[in-house]
């Protein structure tokens, strides 16, 4: 499967940017300020929103959608409204929608293999509408005529065929110590997303969750015996660790080691990912 072009519509400073060509290598050439960068982005943007809102959907039922708040902090890992949807239109259009379409085309032997696992067919061809608004994302099959209800019905089975294939990361031109490993932490990030859905891992946060209650609910007790000392009114200090921080943590807690002879855990990291990470368009 290969991504041959994206087309984008009131993103950052690009109002319309009709099927732009991608190619196995692609070279964006243009002064200063005219949308390379956004271009790449909203590449970045789309691609990394399917595939988060495929990791969430692991371990769902046949069928089950994702709710509205579900999509929308699908969206919200990548896309800001904010600061994506054109400044100029926000005033008029509070309910506007940044859109961007990725055209994928298939081999014969993965149209072959798109029918068997969707149950529809293709010409060979497969766009993907994404609508960025400030409150949700949408994702739609973009295939007009015949067919396209039926698509849309199991769109959800097409993003997870689709992520399985192609992905992309998006390293920016200029690239701090900082910013790098900020771009690491977001790759191991939607990485260990995908485990969420697993049983086993939800069993385990379950178990940590036990393990901590009594130690929390004995330190709430001595903190709040402390305080009453000092301001009467105190009845009780509660200590707790939601279920969400508990995930985020097991997320954020990562160490990246990096070995050149020398195993270290603070490497130069923007020299090393240079060199180490594959472009993946």
């Amino acid at each position: 499967m290969r991504l041959v072009s994206i087309t984008i519509e009131n993103f950052r400073s690009i109002k319309k940017a009709r099927k732009v060509q991608i190619g196995q290598t692609t070279t964006l050439l243009g002064p200063n300020n005219e949308g390379k960068s956004n271009i790449l982005r909203a590449l970045f943007i789309g691609m990394s929103t399917l595939r988060s809102w495929n990791n969430s959907l692991l371990g769902r039922p046949s069928g089950r959608s994702i709710p509205t708040s579900r999509r929308k902090i699908q969206g919200a890992l990548y896309y800001s409204w904010e600061t994506d949807f054109p400044v100029a239109l926000q005033s008029k259009q509070p309910e506007g929608q940044s859109n961007v379409t990725l055209e994928f085309s298939l081999s014969e032997k993965e149209v072959a293999e798109f029918k068997e696992v969707i149950g529809s067919s293709l010409n060979g061809t497969l766009p993907l509408q994404l609508s960025f608004g400030s409150r949700n994302t949408e994702v739609a099959v973009a295939k007009q005529g015949r067919g396209h209800a039926t698509l849309n019905q199991k769109k959800q089975k097409i993003i997870g065929f689709v992520a399985e294939k192609i992905d992309v990361q998006y390293i920016p031109a200029v690239r701090t110590a900082d910013h790098v490993e900020e771009i690491v932490d977001r790759l191991v990030d939607l990485e260990l997303r995908s485990m969420e859905n697993n049983g086993d891992y939800l069993k385990a946060l379950a178990k940590v969750h036990e393990l901590q209650t009594p130690v929390l609910a004995a330190l709430g007790e001595r903190i709040t015996e402390t305080i009453s000392k000092f301001i009467p009114s105190v009845r009780a200090a509660t200590i707790q660790n939601t279920n969400d921080g508990r995930v985020t943590a097991m997320r954020s807690s990562i160490e990246v080691m990096v070995d050149d002879g020398v195993s270290t855990g603070n490497p130069p990291l923007d020299y090393y990912l240079i060199h180490t990470i594959p472009p993946a368009i």
